[in-house]
This record gives C-alpha cells, structure tokens and sequence, in this order.
C-alpha cells in the first residue's frame, strides 16, 4: 500500500454519495480482516502445539 492508494480511496470516499455507510464497511471490512488473521494464526498455533505434543510423547513411548 502506497500513500497513492490512500490518497485515491480518501478521494472515492469524498466523491461518494453516502460516505458514512462507505465508512462503516470499511471498518466492518477492516474488523472483519483482522478475525481472519487472528483465527488463521489461532489454527497454525494450535497445529503446532498437536505437532509438538505429538513428538513429546512419541519419544517419551520409545
């Protein structure tokens, strides 16, 4: 993202009709993106832990 692309959104926003719904999805669109994340690294954390926890007891059988 470059400063441009802010630029060129804040002006779309300006020329928009209705610039307050524009600015709630944004901010539901924002929110939104930031669950994803944290669930998708909520699930790469809890796959490491199982992989971890696995090996632990893998070589404590052995």
């Amino acid at each position: 993202m470059t400063d441009g692309h802010y630029a060129n959104a804040w002006d779309r926003r300006l020329k928009a009709t209705n610039p307050r719904h524009l600015v709630i999805s944004g901010v539901v669109s924002h929110m939104t993106g930031c669950h994803r994340k944290l669930t998708t690294v909520a699930r790469e954390m809890m796959a490491t832990t199982d992989v971890m926890l696995y090996l632990v007891r893998g070589h404590r059988k052995s």
